[in-house]
């Protein structure tokens, strides 16, 4: 998710893992790291797309869940089905809108 700067592999193997493609966060494309500070800006990057998108997240199922009077230090059922809900539906939109993001480019790209 972070860019692949770790590898896998098993431990006796000498040869560095290729980088994965970054996250699905809307990224796109390949790496070409040719040095650590490439490779870092790349992870800052992807730090500022994820971050960006839990704060649009918050943002947005706080507004449609939570009520602004606080009768309660704790969430209601109501409030924590319609988090669980919001929170779902985010994530499953912006996979499919990644997916045709990058079906799209892909086509461009032949």
């Amino acid at each position: 998710m972070f860019g692949g700067m770790l590898g896998a592999g098993n431990k006796d193997s000498q040869q560095p893992a290729a980088p994965a493609q970054p996250g699905g966060f809307g990224m796109g494309g390949q790496p070409s790291y040719q040095n650590p500070q490439a490779q870092m800006a790349a992870v800052e990057q992807e730090m500022d797309v994820i971050s960006d998108f839990f704060e649009r997240l918050k943002d947005s199922c706080n507004a449609k869940c939570i009520i602004n009077k606080y009768p309660d230090g704790e969430l209601t059922k109501g409030e924590s089905v319609c988090l669980d809900r919001c929170v779902s539906k985010y994530f499953q939109v912006n996979k499919e809108a990644t997916d045709v993001l990058t079906k799209l480019s892909q086509l461009q790209q032949r």
